[in-house]
């Protein structure tokens, strides 16, 4: 297994009914990332790309949250540019647990009830550890249909984009039903994922001192 790149192999992930966010996860995450409790940015630690111009009223979203659910939001509506169908699983202990998805109701319900084991070979690990976002087919495997089957994928390409903060992954953003090419702005796109662990980790630590 090599992590996804412009081309990614993967495996089944293990399955299981989705859950909110562990809070504990998170509050660890922030610890390692700002242990002197100082509040972080919420701009990426880099300059943006100029493929970040097409996502700055997102950007403009992100650093405006103050609550979770408006990272979520923000993250599915611009999504919803790129695909019909789209969930957003973040980090909780050792899997990734669906916070919401759109497109269609049984769609949306198998995703929210899909969890992926992170320490299992997968697509969604793959792109987490090497913290590049992949666009395409996924090989004709027994365990990627498996894996599509699960998720109610389509057969066609699919976008997986690695949320981070620092050199950690905390989620990924998962895109179906490709409506408009996303490669053009795949740079763009993992600078709003930086936004979005950002935004994350800031709102955990704000909510820490209340």
């Amino acid at each position: 297994m090599t992590p996804a790149k412009a081309a990614s192999e993967s495996a089944a992930p293990t399955a299981g009914p989705g859950s909110d966010v562990d809070p504990q996860s998170l509050k660890a995450l922030a610890r390692a990332i700002n242990p002197a409790g100082v509040p972080t940015a919420t701009a990426a630690a880099d300059a943006p790309p100029k493929e970040a111009a097409r996502f700055a009223k997102y950007v403009d979203r992100l650093r405006a949250a103050s609550e979770r659910d408006q990272v979520v939001s923000a993250l599915l509506d611009c999504a919803g540019e790129f695909g019909e169908a789209a969930a957003l699983f973040v980090q909780q202990q050792k899997q990734l647990a669906c916070l919401d998805g759109r497109g269609p109701d049984h769609v949306v319900m198998s995703l929210k009830w899909f969890s992926i084991a992170t320490d299992e070979p997968s697509a969604f690990a793959d792109v987490m550890a090497s913290r590049q976002a992949f666009f395409g087919r996924l090989p004709d495997t027994a365990v990627n249909q498996s894996l599509k089957t699960s998720l109610s994928s389509s057969e066609g390409e699919q976008l997986f984009l690695p949320l981070t903060v620092g050199s950690r992954s905390i989620g990924v953003l998962y895109v179906d039903e490709i409506k408009q090419d996303p490669k053009p702005f795949l740079l763009g796109l993992q600078y709003l994922a930086q936004e979005a662990g950002g935004a994350f980790a800031r709102i955990i630590m704000a909510k820490k001192k209340s």
